[in-house]
């Protein structure tokens, strides 16, 4: 992951490990309350697809301080999905919704392998 510091204002370029979605990411942090904003927004060819902008405008407190750890909390568990997975043809992960019937059947079979290559590394790291 590579944050840029801003040359000016108040806002955080987040570029994310290919892969990562910032979509995904951030449907799953509206749910918490907490707001990015995904890297296409800022693209007419929907680009950036593994980028977020985090707005710093507010003061710094205890609030903002846990809501981006869970930022980080939640990409890093994508991203951790995403590591385990041989079915991710490595792109954008498909839409489950929008992609039709073979994008939710890739969207399993990636949440099925991801999950047993997780498992069988943490019971062999746990046999050592």
């Amino acid at each position: 992951t590579r944050v840029r510091k801003p040359a000016g204002g108040f806002i955080l370029w987040v570029e994310m490990p290919k892969g990562c979605d910032s979509i995904a990411l951030f449907e799953r942090l509206l749910d918490r309350g907490i707001s990015i904003a995904p890297g296409p927004m800022f693209s007419a060819s929907q680009g950036y697809r593994n980028c977020m902008r985090i707005s710093l405008g507010h003061p710094w407190n205890e609030r903002a301080e846990k809501a981006l750890r869970e930022v980080g909390r939640i990409a890093g568990a994508l991203a951790l999905f995403l590591d385990h997975s041989l079915a991710w043809p490595g792109l954008d992960v498909p839409d489950p919704y929008y992609g039709g019937s073979r994008g939710f059947e890739t969207v399993l079979d990636m949440v099925e392998e991801a999950s047993a290559r997780l498992l069988d590394e943490i019971l062999a790291g746990s046999s050592r």
